[in-house]
C-alpha cells in the first residue's frame, strides 16, 4: 500500500500485479467466515468504480479490519 494505490502482487514464473488508486477507490469490504474469524484471519476487498470495475482482494490476512481500516483512511 501506498499513499496513492494499494498494489497486489504476485510472482511465481510470471507477474501478476493488481492496482487500484484510492482516488478510484468508491467501496472496502471485509469479509470473515466462521473460521477464519476464529483464526483470526480475513478477507478485505478494495474496488472502483467507473466504466470497467477493478478490485484487489487481499485473502487470508492477519487483522483485517485494521488492514482495511489503513485504506479507508486513506480515501
Amino acid at each position: 500500500m501506498t499513499s496513492r494505490r494499494l498494489i497486489k502482487e504476485y510472482r511465481f514464473i510470471s507477474l501478476v500485479r493488481e492496482e487500484v488508486p484510492f482516488k478510484k477507490v468508491w467501496g472496502v469490504e471485509e469479509r470473515r467466515s466462521v473460521w477464519e474469524t476464529l483464526v483470526g484471519l480475513g478477507n478485505v476487498r478494495v474496488a472502483s468504480g467507473g466504466g470497467d470495475t477493478l478490485e484487489v482482494v487481499v485473502n487470508n490476512i492477519y487483522t483485517p479490519t485494521e488492514f482495511a481500516d489503513q485504506v479507508r483512511s486513506l480515501l
